[in-house]
């Protein structure tokens, strides 16, 4: 069966199928909204947790002294180990930082206990932090200054500008409070549990207060150029610290893996190697994952909808076509011909719906892209710079055009074999 005669024939009678065009439309466009918003909501989510843990892929090193602090002793050999094994980080991000010793910021007579403090290669990492939105200010040449980053409710909390001067005082290595003074130089947007009472100084100036002495690290991660499936970039990264004399556990899969070991005692030290997604609180995560199963849902009840109305439709328009199959049928139409004729016309009609669907999606995606939904601190873990971000997948694009053409195909197969069993001679007694 000719493709043209099949698309002549949708176009001649679209006022009749403009209906179920309508409602495949309509469902792909709901469909892809939920997807696309939630991919990009999940990207925001292990793009933040990556710039605030040190890495999209981290690794754990810890001794058995009872003592949970994670701690690369040689973070140089480590990376050796894994480019000898062929993998080329884009990013290598050695971190110290300062939270369990108690880091406090003052100005002006007030004090705060802050989270984290980081310490930061502002110039290794300059790609992570071009993804971060600021008020004032930058991380532009701050690589050994003594220049701080706060977040916006940091500096609402003590009225502080950029250019003043803010002091740092924390528990140092030996046990011993030590301060430092640093100048804020940017204040950035994040109100989420990533950025809300985070810091970000450079990280020679952290180890100089911290007392920290040798190459030692306390975080060491990774980002790669090419896109790998997260779990499986780990066991490569594991396989390679293995085969270079590392104590590797390839049973810690998760965080609760990793706690589970917290308290150990263990002779020397253990490494383990996680996603970020896997490090960060669970509960985010499947958040995410509901929002998931939702969309799943809905595509579900949307396309038995579809089933529905295109086997009442297709069977409605083959029965009115009666004459014109059976004339067709008496020029030489073979019984397959017919068939194909039906799902050919079904299939051209779910996709034009789902073509709408996609393109009406795309263009709400792209306003509401441009949207601030920065006016609920609890909901930036999931935006990008204060915008809601989103990602057009291909993977779910396809996985919903078969699911689409697998319920088109079985919604209009009665109507094909009805088709294909029209005789010429029933043609004459139409009264179509």
């Amino acid at each position: 069966m000719k493709t043209g005669f099949i698309v002549k024939n949708v176009l001649r009678r679209m006022k009749r199928y403009g209906f179920l065009v309508a409602m495949i439309g309509f469902g792909i466009l709901a469909v892809t909204l939920v997807q696309s918003i939630t991919v990009g909501m999940s990207d925001n989510v292990t793009e933040g947790s990556a710039r605030y843990l040190g890495g999209r892929w981290l690794v754990i090193a810890r001794n058995g002294t009872g003592y949970a602090e994670n701690r690369v002793d040689d973070p140089a050999a480590l990376e050796a180990a894994l480019r000898a094994n062929g993998l080329e980080p884009s990013i290598a991000v050695r971190r110290e930082v300062a939270g369990d010793n108690n880091p406090t910021l003052f100005f002006n007579g007030e004090s705060f206990l802050v989270r984290r403090v980081s310490g930061v290669d502002f110039e290794a990492e300059a790609p992570v932090f071009d993804r971060l939105a600021f008020d004032d200010g930058g991380y532009d040449g701050l690589k050994g200054s003594n220049a701080i980053l706060i977040s916006r409710q940091v500096a609402q909390r003590f009225k502080v500008r950029v250019g003043d001067q803010m002091t740092l005082r924390l528990v140092n290595r030996d046990g011993y409070l030590d301060s430092g003074t640093f100048i804020v130089r940017g204040i950035f947007r994040d109100a989420s549990i990533f950025g809300y009472y985070n810091c970000y100084v450079d990280y020679e100036a952290l180890r100089k207060l911290s007392g920290e002495t040798g190459e030692a690290c306390n975080v060491l991660g990774f980002y790669f150029p090419d896109r790998v499936e997260p779990r499986a970039r780990a066991a490569e990264i594991r396989a390679a610290l293995d085969g270079a004399g590392y104590d590797v556990r390839h049973d810690v899969l998760d965080r609760s893996d990793l706690e589970a070991q917290r308290n150990g005692r263990w002779k020397g030290t253990r490494y383990a190697v996680l996603p970020v997604e896997n490090y960060i609180d669970a509960k985010v995560m499947d958040l995410i994952k509901a929002i998931q199963l939702i969309s799943y849902l809905f595509l579900g009840l949307t396309l038995l909808v579809i089933l529905v109305g295109m086997r009442n439709t297709t069977q409605i328009m083959t029965r009115r076509r009666t004459r014109e199959i059976g004339t067709i049928r008496a020029l030489g139409m073979s019984g397959k011909d017919a068939t194909r004729m039906v799902l050919g016309e079904s299939l051209l009609v779910a996709a034009i719906g789902f073509g709408l669907g996609v393109a009406s999606a795309v263009l709400i995606l792209m306003v509401i892209g441009l949207i601030p939904f920065d006016w609920s601190d609890g909901f930036d873990i999931f935006l990008d710079r204060g915008h809601l971000g989103w990602s057009l997948s291909p993977g779910f694009l396809l996985a919903n055009f078969l699911a689409l053409a697998i319920m088109t195909v079985t919604g209009s197969f009665p109507a094909a074999r009805h088709a294909a069993s029209i005789a010429p001679a029933a043609a004459m007694s139409s009264n179509d």
